[in-house]
């Protein structure tokens, strides 16, 4: 079991469908800007937690695949719905992924990438499974956060 299997329910709570307040006000509406119109897209979701963006982007994309490393997440996230033209999986960001070589229009990893031991993995894979061309949007925690939460461990 993964920390995010441990805390799945609780962070489904806190994020429901439209995210908890920073989300709402601060990331969301800069990853819509970054995101641009989306119609047609297929798209991956990199992180998906509880696929509430999976679901989101579901609505004008052409097809939408989310993907968690935890199985409690991918669970919550079919609970709460998919849409016909989406799937949840579960995959390792850490790893090769189970993805088609050149399939993405566009990949989105909402604060996601700040959790990963070392992003050059990712980074070639998200170049492998993005066409030619593809846009990746992603968001981090602004380093002062993290070092907020460091000063609290301590």
């Amino acid at each position: 079991m993964n920390q995010w299997d441990k805390y799945a329910r609780e962070y489904d709570k806190m994020m429901g469908e439209t995210g908890d307040i920073p989300h709402q006000k601060l990331i969301d509406p800069a990853i819509s800007q970054f995101l641009g119109d989306v119609s047609g897209k297929v798209i991956l979701d990199a992180g998906c937690g509880n696929g509430y963006w999976t679901r989101r982007l579901a609505a004008f994309a052409q097809e939408v695949v989310g993907i968690d490393n935890s199985k409690e997440m991918i669970r919550i996230a079919t609970r709460r719905g998919v849409p016909s033209n989406a799937s949840f999986k579960l995959a390792d960001l850490t790893k090769s992924l189970p993805l088609e070589d050149g399939y993405f229009d566009l990949i989105l990893s909402s604060m996601v990438l700040h959790y990963l031991p070392d992003i050059k993995p990712i980074a070639k894979e998200f170049k492998r499974v993005l066409k030619r061309g593809g846009k990746l949007v992603f968001s981090i925690c602004h380093p002062k956060c993290e070092s907020f939460k460091k000063k609290e461990l301590r």
